[in-house]
């Protein structure tokens, strides 16, 4: 098995290289840290600050926390709080004027000036009014107004006191099966009410999952958001009858869908290793790819010629794929003595070589990546077949293709569940575990 990582809360000052994501996976009856709950500061943080931001989206407000950590050192450190995740980050210039933090890993930025009033800027509490903006595309961005106010007490601001009886005893908490109204596949919802009572869960899809999400579920009104740096997300529903739900969902400056939510503790998606189709009679030494120094590399190339293979189909630009790159570094370094290599294989938002391999090596820093990556160009919008003819579509980042030591594709698994869906999350990992150890076995008895 795999083993898995046990990973502090608490932001360390000493990592200045990479900017990293901290999160504490375990089973669903364990202890976690609540939205509400920020870790304690390092000891070598005597000036931590503590903001309440929110990028406005246009169903409104997605809320997170942020602090700002000014070290003995001189250094200054941020980092964004989605209930039980934390993600740090070390590019930040603060003041009293000025708030910049470079999310460099998205290729995105938080730019924003202490708010003026009545012609001064208030000292006692600190207030900044800027933008967040992230590139999408060769000549595209997605840009937000931003706000962060120091030392609010909550994430979303309180409701109305007045409850209905229903709304007072029916629990949120369970599992939930899922439509939006934007997308034809299934989806699955997972709430839970933390010990301090903040609503936490996520929304798992056949694509991926929506990873943190956090708020609060009082009055019969459930709202969540996250922000990753990457991507706001806002959740606003309402509880009709003791087993539905109706709300909206809004997604950066674009997206607002409608979706609706019926309980159901035995909701469940389609398998992920049944969604793609491998292309077994297109040889892998037929395309080829550019590697970060630029040269031409083909997935049948030494060394990775006669090994069994994991290729890991993923974007910079993509969440999930951030959460699937913890897996494949363990993969590697537990089973590469074995013979196994993993390579990524990404596909960029621009198609600009000098900006893509950037990206990618900024991602290889921030993961500590033990596999080598190359790049597939452009993200393609339609066919994905003449770029990556082996298998019928790429219909997910990150997809997984399991490889045996003679070329053949012999699983891939469409999406990725990540650390914020609890067993799903372990689930995903113990099978593909298990597709490994097949690939390696096979290829053990086949060179006898």
């Amino acid at each position: 098995m795999i083993r898995m990582k046990t990973v502090s809360l608490v932001h360390r000052l000493s990592l200045v290289a990479s900017i990293v994501v901290v999160s504490t996976v375990r089973a669903s009856n364990g202890p976690d840290t609540d939205v509400t709950t920020r870790p304690a500061p390092d000891v070598e943080s005597p000036r931590v600050l503590h903001f309440r931001a929110a990028l406005t989206t246009a169903g409104g407000a997605a809320p997170f926390y942020l602090d700002i950590l000014q070290g003995a050192d001189g250094a200054t450190h941020a980092r964004i709080i989605n209930g039980r995740e934390v993600i740090d980050l070390n590019d930040v210039r603060f003041s009293d004027d000025r708030l910049h933090i470079s999310i460099r890993h998205y290729d995105a930025v938080i730019d924003a000036h202490a708010r003026e009033s009545g012609g001064r800027r208030d000292r006692l509490r600190r207030r900044y009014v800027g933008t967040w903006k992230k590139r999408i595309g060769k000549d595209a961005w997605s840009e937000l107004p931003f706000e962060a106010d120091e030392d609010v007490p909550y994430r979303f601001p309180p409701g109305p006191r007045v409850e209905g009886e229903l709304e007072r005893s029916v629990s949120i908490e369970g599992r939930w099966r899922v439509k939006f109204s934007k997308s034809d596949g299934p989806a699955i919802g997972v709430f839970r009410r933390t010990d301090e009572g903040a609503i936490e869960g996520t929304f798992l899809t056949t694509t991926g999952d929506y990873r943190f999400l956090s708020g609060d579920y009082e009055a019969g009104r459930l709202r969540l958001s996250t922000f990753d740096g990457a991507h706001a997300l806002l959740f606003d529903a309402r509880l009709d009858g003791e087993d539905r739900l109706v709300g909206d969902f809004w997604s950066r400056d674009v997206w607002h869908e409608t979706w609706v939510a019926e309980r159901d503790p035995e909701a469940t998606l389609p398998d992920g290793f049944g969604m793609s189709e491998p292309q077994n009679d297109i040889k892998l030494s037929s395309v080829k790819f550019r590697a970060l120094d630029g040269t031409m590399r083909s997935l049948d190339d030494a060394p990775f010629r006669g090994k069994p293979r994991v290729v890991e189909i993923f974007g910079t630009w993509c969440p999930n794929c951030h959460d699937a790159a913890e897996f494949m570094n363990d993969a590697q370094q537990t089973y590469g003595d074995r013979g196994l290599v993993v390579i990524g294989l990404a596909f960029e938002s621009t198609g600009r070589f000098e900006r893509d391999a950037r990206q990618v090596r900024r991602f290889i820093e921030r993961h500590e990546v033990k596999y080598p990556v190359l790049l597939g160009g452009r993200r393609p919008d339609g066919d994905t077949r003449d770029v990556f003819p082996f298998l019928d579509r790429i219909r997910a980042y990150p997809t997984t293709l399991f490889i045996d030591g003679a070329g053949r594709i012999v699983a891939v698994h469409t999406g990725f569940n990540g650390p914020a869906t609890g067993e799903a999350y372990l689930a995903l990992r113990a099978e593909m575990e298990r597709q490994i150890e097949a690939i390696l076995d096979a290829d053990k008895a086949s060179s006898r």
